[in-house]
């Protein structure tokens, strides 16, 4: 057998195996991420003010859920943005923006509210990037923003940034 056809056949077998292993990966580090169609995870927080928050309680309506920290540089940068969607869209009652933050050091987290002017229901993760929460939605990085419809079920487990869309987004939902 010619040595040419020796290396495309090894080379295609390679090529099989990776992609194999691959998509393995893939799977595996994906297990705990919630995907399109399911109820999503229900959970209560406390809010800043010291208020236990349940996300079923927002039932029937189209929830936009930010997992964020104080200390992410990445989070941060969508603080506009997503300041400019919320103003847009607060004559809309069908419609609400939840900030989920993984800090662990509640004062940072309540600083970095008032610093940036955040105006969504501010919810912080009992046990921070360790927390329940986390886990039942699958985070693993920060920023991550999920969409739930208003039948409760999660619609994005990876929803665009607010950087990345406009109010148009929403309105399918609404």
């Amino acid at each position: 057998m010619p040595k040419y056809l020796l290396l495309i056949l090894f080379s295609l077998l390679a090529v099989i195996v990776i992609g194999w292993l691959g998509s393995s990966v893939i799977k595996s580090s994906q297990k705990n991420t919630p995907k399109n169609g399911p109820v999503a995870p229900d959970f209560t927080l406390r809010s800043r003010e010291g208020r236990e928050i349940t996300l079923s309680s927002y039932k029937g309506k189209v929830i936009y859920i930010k997992f964020w920290a104080s200390w992410c540089g990445d989070c941060i940068k969508q603080v506009v943005p997503q300041r400019h969607l919320e103003e847009e869209l607060k004559t809309n009652s069908n419609l609400v923006f939840i900030n989920i933050s993984v800090d662990t050091n509640e004062e940072a987290w309540k600083k970095a509210v008032v610093r940036n002017k955040l105006k969504a229901i501010e919810l912080i993760s009992n046990g921070g990037q360790e927390g329940n929460v986390n886990e039942l939605y699958g985070i693993d990085e920060i920023p991550r923003y999920v969409l739930i419809g208003k039948d409760g079920k999660i619609i994005e487990d990876h929803a665009p940034f607010p950087s990345e869309l406009d109010i148009n987004y929403f309105k399918d939902y609404l």
